[in-house]
Formats: C-alpha cells, structure tokens, sequence
C-alpha cells in the first residue's frame, strides 16, 4: 500500500474539509488566479467561502475547479506537504509566455550552479 492510500484512509471527513480547502487555496495562488478569476473559469460561485472554512466543496465543486485549474481532482484530497514542487513551478510556468518561461529557466540554471558552487566551498 503507497503512503497515499494509507493517509487517505485514516482521514476523517473533517480532515477532508480542511485538506481541499488548503490544497484549494495553494493551487489557485499557484496559478496566479484571484477567487474571482477562478469563480468566472468554473463556475463556482463560493470559492471564498470554502477557503475560509465556512462552505464544504463537494465532488462536483473539486472536479469543476480541478478543470479549470487543468489539474487532476485528488490533488485537492491530498495531504498539504504532498504536493510536489516541480508540478507546481511547472503549473506556475506553464501560463507565462515562452519569453519569461527561458528566463526563468535561466534563472534556476543559475541557481542550480550557484548551489553547486557553494556545495564544493567555491
């Protein structure tokens, strides 16, 4: 049994709750969108309210706001230090023009260097 089955089996519902509501407001910052963005990309209506705890998100509200993030729907579901960083910088990146995409790129080459360098005492 992978570690993800095994944390998803032992949450409780409330546990469920917290976890999309915490996944969904990474994803959208992610994304660079505003709760309003998002509400006008799929159709829900109460994006703040589920993010401040005070609506639940059903399996139709996750899968439409998975669809409008283009991810997959259980990554609202999964535990908040799961989510894997180099899918993130590539959500991140993907909606910046090829232009800023080879700078960035450049960036983290440099930094990939830089971190090398001080690794070896340079």
């Amino acid at each position: 049994m992978s570690q993800n089955e095994t944390d998803f089996k032992n949450i409780r519902l409330c546990d469920i709750d917290r976890r999309i509501k915490n996944n969904l407001i990474r994803l959208r910052m992610a994304s660079n969108l505003t709760q309003q963005a998002l509400s006008d990309l799929s159709g829900v209506s109460h994006i703040g309210q589920i993010e401040a705890g005070h609506a639940k998100a059903g399996k139709q509200v996750v899968g439409k706001l998975a669809r409008a993030l283009r991810i997959d729907p259980l990554e609202f579901y999964l535990p908040e230090n799961s989510h894997d960083t180099l899918k993130e910088i590539n959500r991140v990146c993907a909606g910046l023009s090829r232009e800023t995409q080879t700078h960035v790129l450049e960036m983290v080459k440099s930094l990939s260097v830089l971190e090398t360098r001080i690794k070896w005492g340079e």
